[in-house]
């Protein structure tokens, strides 16, 4: 029997799947958001998880969004930012909201090893899921851009976070 992890780490349809590009040039593989929510609701049930939007802020300066997500699944808790830019590209604030959103839940559900086998060498096989994330400091191997970094330094100076609290973006089993 398949445990209920194997199966949120089992791979997609090709498509749910989509190419991004970065500005250096690296293609990334991502899964499409709406199957991401299927998987979930398929495996766990629509009461078996939850994302809560902790946060959202506007940087109307940069036109960017930036949301703090929270997946709950079994009384375990990742927390994860997702960003999204507007006004430049075909976004409008609200879709950019959506977007963040989206980025925010897409990047939690990676930390639980759903979608990690997109990030191996080999495609084909998922990759195994990490038993205690709070051991593992680079999980995510997505850069944040610029604006982000200037973003969530500032925000941090704002919360006045200390250096610990800034070392731990994710927890698992407790809200932060």
């Amino acid at each position: 029997m398949t445990s209920k992890w194997q199966q949120l780490a089992d791979v997609f349809k090709q498509e749910d799947t989509y190419e991004q590009r970065t500005q250096t040039g690296k293609i990334f593989t991502h899964i499409r958001t709406h199957a991401l929510i299927e998987r979930l609701n398929s495996v766990l049930g629509p009461s078996g998880w939850n994302l809560d939007l902790m946060s959202c802020e506007v940087l109307t300066g940069m036109s960017v969004v930036i949301v703090r997500g929270c997946l709950e699944i079994d009384g375990s808790h990742i927390t994860q930012y997702g960003s999204a830019e507007y006004g430049d590209t075909d976004l409008t604030l609200p879709d950019a909201v959506k977007a963040a959103s989206s980025d925010a839940l897409a990047r939690c559900c990676y930390l639980l090893g759903i979608g990690a086998y997109l990030r191996t060498q080999n495609k084909s096989e998922p990759q195994p899921l990490q038993k205690n994330l709070r051991q593992t400091s680079s999980l995510n191997p997505d850069p944040i851009s610029e604006k982000q970094k200037k973003y969530l330094l500032q925000l941090a100076k704002r919360q006045k976070f200390d250096a610990q609290t800034m070392g731990h973006t994710y927890s698992l089993g407790q809200r932060r």
